[in-house]
């Protein structure tokens, strides 16, 4: 019955926010409109807020294309109070429920967290891999919450990402240092962009707002350094505001850095409640130390926004410094100068973003992912 099993730590529809999970609704959206017939072919494995739904299959519906969904693991939709990982969790749901998921030889194994490979190549070692690396994952462990300088579970983790890798049939990476990383392990890479669905509306002549309104959008966390833009907001001139869209373990610490009534905390948002604040909004900030190659960027660009950010990852295979954004140190006040840069400039950097995003087409981008998935399927 099945083809495909997609596998993600996400409900694939609003949860967890983030560019991973905004990047597979991308392809399942390719899918729901130009491979419709491929939708019943299609099984989501994934985690569910509803504790109810855990281990059986019910429909999902994608922009109009109804998939099936196989949550494994429950999770509190409340980030803040994260006690256990996720990836264990996930990883212990697999093995619960693995007489649910098909392992036939026609079958491919979709994987977009990395653990889902451990559950399938220890009860099928012939089963068929194709995993999708949304960033390095050497680099993982630098953003571990649990197990954090743990010296002999990052060997582990690290030993197991090489065995995963040599063992996968097929690599998309998104970045050079991925791919770099990885051809020692296996032929079997090709280089993708992200990809994002462009808006209807031509955000060309987008109008700065007075004041000035600044977006971040991600994890609450120690990687993204959110302190700092924080504190640059509150250091800088009156006439700038900021919105934090996302929640995470800091979100705590860092409402108590607050002290003006410039910033806003909005919590996690749906995806369509995220584009509205895109369009609402003038610059984006990212200030991660660990990166891939951000969704989130690519999508601002798209709405117009100019984009402050660290040079990580592949962020700058993203973005041009200079004609569309301006690159940091991840401090503060590197942070204020770069809001001087582009209030400057603003129109420019503004049109230079939009004619940048328009490569990373998600139709473009998942005609050629579906179609090597596909073929790796038949085994060509």
């Amino acid at each position: 019955m099945y083809s495909l099993v997609i596998y993600d730590t996400s409900n694939y529809v609003d949860f967890p926010i983030g560019g991973q999970l905004t990047s597979i609704r991308n392809f399942l959206t390719y899918v729901s409109q130009f491979q419709k017939e491929y939708c019943p072919k299609i099984l989501l494995v994934g985690l569910t807020t509803n504790y109810s739904a855990l281990g059986k299959i019910h429909k999902v519906d994608i922009n109009g294309g109804k998939f099936d969904y196989l949550p494994v693991v429950y999770r509190d939709n409340n980030l803040k109070e994260v006690k256990n990982s996720l990836r264990i969790e996930f990883l212990r749901g697999l093995f619960k429920y693995k007489r649910i998921i098909p392992y036939g030889k026609n079958v491919i194994h979709y994987i977009h967290t990395p653990e889902a490979f451990i559950q399938i190549k220890l009860c099928h070692p012939f089963a068929k891999t194709v995993i999708f690396s949304h960033g390095s994952f050497f680099n993982m462990v630098k953003g571990f919450r649990f197990y954090k300088n743990n010296k002999l579970m990052e060997y582990c983790f690290n030993s197991f990402i090489k065995w995963m890798l040599s063992n996968s049939n097929l690599i998309f990476v998104l970045d050079n240092d991925s791919l770099n990383q990885y051809t020692k392990y296996n032929r079997h890479i090709v280089k993708v962009n992200n990809s994002i669905v462009l808006p209807d509306e031509d955000y060309t002549n987008k109008r700065i707002h007075n004041p000035v309104r600044v977006l971040f959008v991600g994890r609450l966390s120690n990687v993204k350094r959110v302190d700092e833009i924080i504190k640059a907001i509150e250091e800088y001139k009156d006439n700038i505001s900021l919105t934090i869209v996302g929640d995470g373990e800091e979100r705590d610490y860092l409402k108590s850095l607050v002290r003006t009534n410039r910033i806003t905390f909005k919590g996690a948002l749906k995806p369509h409640q995220v584009k509205e604040e895109m369009i609402d909004s003038d610059i984006l900030v990212m200030n991660s130390y660990i990166e891939g190659k951000p969704m989130t960027i690519l999508e601002a660009m798209s709405y117009g926004m100019p984009i402050i950010t660290t040079d990580v990852g592949g962020i700058s295979e993203l973005v041009e410094f200079g004609e569309n954004a301006v690159k940091t140190d991840g401090t503060a006040i590197q942070i204020e100068e770069a809001f001087e840069y582009i209030l400057k400039n603003y129109a420019s950097y503004s049109t230079k973003a939009i004619a940048a995003s328009k490569k990373y087409d998600y139709r473009t981008v998942n005609t050629i992912i579906f179609n090597m998935v596909k073929s790796n399927a038949k085994g060509e």
